[in-house]
């Protein structure tokens, strides 16, 4: 993605990743080599199930460019944990929102005057409760100015009914 003004041009690179937990050294090895060959400028995880993220095990799964600037939601209990990084050679947080299923990120571009808003999502597992997620990020829209990226693991589907095309055949 690029955003321009001004004849500038800033690249803009996001991985999204639900993980699926966190707390196994050798998965966070691998997602950390995945992440390092993809080189996303911005990282979304979902699910990362950790309670509490410090300097040492942000490292363990994540690229020291990425390792450095970073924001999180813990889990709850088994459940959740969200991360966003970035990368401090391209963007800077200016201002940010923890809410019960979403972390808002606004970036700016160092390189330019461009900023970009994150929002990544881990949604409720319990469908009793998307309502309320869904809630959420409309009450967000309202804040936000400019490009807006939301991206995550919504844990919605957007209908119950499987499409299938039948084929009728008649005897004749």
């Amino acid at each position: 993605m690029s955003l321009l003004n001004s004849g500038s041009n800033c690249s803009l690179s996001v991985l999204s990743w639900n993980v699926r937990g966190l707390g196994d050294p050798d998965k966070c090895n691998v997602v950390r080599d995945a992440i390092s060959s993809a080189n996303p400028t911005v990282m979304c995880v979902q699910e990362s199930k950790l309670h509490s993220i410090d300097q040492f095990k942000i490292k363990t799964f994540l690229p020291p460019q990425l390792a450095c600037s970073y924001k999180y939601i813990p889990a709850v209990g088994s459940r959740g944990g969200i991360v966003t990084a970035w990368s401090q050679s391209y963007w800077s947080c200016s201002d940010f929102t923890l809410k019960n299923h979403s972390l808002t990120t606004l970036l700016v571009n160092t390189l330019s005057d461009h900023s970009l808003t994150v929002t990544n999502v881990y949604g409720p597992s319990d469908h009793r409760h998307s309502s309320d997620f869904l809630h959420e990020l409309h009450d967000l829209s309202s804040n936000i100015n400019g490009p807006w990226v939301i991206i995550g693991d919504f844990n919605l589907i957007r209908s119950g009914m499987r499409k299938t095309t039948s084929m009728s055949t008649s005897l004749l």
